[in-house]
């Protein structure tokens, strides 16, 4: 089984990029990099983080939560010029789609 952070990545060098996921397994637990991150990837036009899940409404309001509490990181992150986006991936006929949303 693919997980969203490998489809992702996936994803991202089909479109040209330099990527890896950088969640990593502890146990059971899933550890993101900074505590939000599951892709870097390097493109032309610089850095780019990601935050990749499945497209569900709950999964949507945890997400939320967790960027809301990682205010501080963000605005870091935002005055070094690293772009962030979510990956939200949902499977329409069949087929693995995803909605990229800039944050």
């Amino acid at each position: 089984m693919t997980t969203t952070a490998g489809r992702s990545r996936d994803w991202l060098r089909k479109q040209g990029s330099l990527a890896e996921v950088v969640e990593h397994r502890r146990g059971k637990w899933r550890i993101d990099l900074m505590g939000l991150w599951d892709v870097l990837a390097v493109d032309r036009q610089g850095v780019i983080v990601i935050q990749s899940y499945l497209d569900t409404k709950a999964n949507r309001l945890s997400h939320a939560a967790r960027f809301t509490a990682a205010g501080s990181t963000l605005q870091y992150l935002r005055a070094s010029k690293v772009r962030m986006q979510e990956h939200r991936w949902k499977k329409r006929r069949g087929r693995w789609g995803v909605e990229v949303v800039p944050l």
